[in-house]
């Protein structure tokens, strides 16, 4: 799954967004995994007290686009709890950031400000140049009321996308499954391939999994 909204906010989040390349993520199978196909995409599915499956969020991605996986956790026998602070990842055993639900929601709601301030800026000078005209004020009021109405209902939808797509803190009960979008910062040196191990904790057990990150000649 992959929403549109992360890719205007990732770049917003993460400085560098620089000439595009073609990226993506190799998923490789572990001993005792098994590489499965979803969606056209391969993903790879680790079977211990849970059942974990992680994939691309996409076949290839731009380096303009957020580098994002999907992790999908099945229940065991018993509950247990998961959230994004199960999730670890290494870029060439480095540890590696991933962008936080709440740093997105600002993201969304700092632009939403920005961008309101923007049409009260233009709305004064429309006034200004009114000189006096009651119907032009009017209309200038009535139109600078809808398009911040516009904006909000815009936000509204952006946080919608958000809570629909992203993996968030939840209790995986047995036989559920749950599950949402990891979304990573970027990877430096995109043209080099990179090895990306992401380590998923659930059920009390880790789950290790091993990516490839390189470049698709154009």
């Amino acid at each position: 799954m992959k929403s549109t909204i992360y890719v205007f906010f990732l770049c917003l989040l993460i400085e560098g967004c620089a000439a595009t390349a073609t990226l993506k993520f190799d998923p490789q199978a572990l001993d005792g995994q098994e590489k499965v196909s979803k969606d056209n995409v391969e993903a790879v599915v680790s079977q211990k007290k849970a059942r974990v499956t992680i994939q691309p969020s996409v076949g290839t991605y731009t380096s303009k686009d957020p580098p994002t996986i999907v992790v999908s956790v099945c229940g065991g026998q018993e509950a247990f709890n998961f959230s994004p602070e199960d999730i670890r990842v290494y870029v060439d055993g480095n540890p590696h950031p991933i962008v936080p639900y709440d740093e997105f929601l600002t993201e969304i709601k700092k632009r939403e400000r920005k961008e309101i301030a923007d049409l009260e800026r233009e709305k004064d000078d429309l006034l200004r140049g009114a000189a006096g005209s009651q119907e032009q004020i009017h209309y200038v009021n009535a139109q600078h009321q809808i398009d911040v109405e516009a904006i909000k209902t815009e936000t509204e939808r952006s946080i919608r996308d958000l809570d629909a797509t992203m993996l968030k803190e939840t209790t995986v009960l047995p036989r559920d499954e749950c599950g949402g979008d990891v979304t990573m910062e970027r990877i430096p040196n995109p043209s080099q391939p990179h090895e990306v191990k992401v380590i998923v904790t659930a059920a009390g057990e880790e789950h290790v999994f091993l990516l490839n990150h390189l470049m698709v000649p154009q």
